[in-house]
C-alpha cells in the first residue's frame, strides 16, 4: 500500500463511538466545537483588557509566520 494512503485507509475504518476519545480535543467529557473555542478567545480577549478582535485563524496565521520567519514561537508578543 502507497504510505500516503494510510491515513486515509486507517481513519476511514475506525468505528466511531461518539465518546470523547473519538475527538482530537475534548472537554470536560465532551468535543471541543468551534463554538466553545470562539467563546474561550473570547473570554482571553476579556481577561487580556483587549479591544481588538481575535480568532482561531489568527492565532493560526500568527504561529505560521513566527516558524516561516524563525521567530521564537515559545513567547509571541
Amino acid at each position: 500500500m502507497d504510505e500516503s494512503a494510510w491515513p486515509t485507509t486507517f481513519f476511514s475504518r475506525q468505528k466511531r463511538t461518539n465518546k470523547p476519545t473519538d475527538y482530537l480535543f475534548a472537554w470536560r467529557g465532551v468535543p471541543f466545537t468551534r463554538h466553545m473555542l470562539k467563546k474561550y478567545i473570547e473570554k482571553l480577549c476579556e481577561l487580556a483588557k483587549t479591544d481588538q478582535r481575535y480568532t482561531s485563524h489568527r492565532f493560526r496565521h500568527t504561529l505560521a509566520t513566527l516558524a516561516n520567519g524563525g521567530g521564537n514561537t515559545d513567547r509571541v508578543d
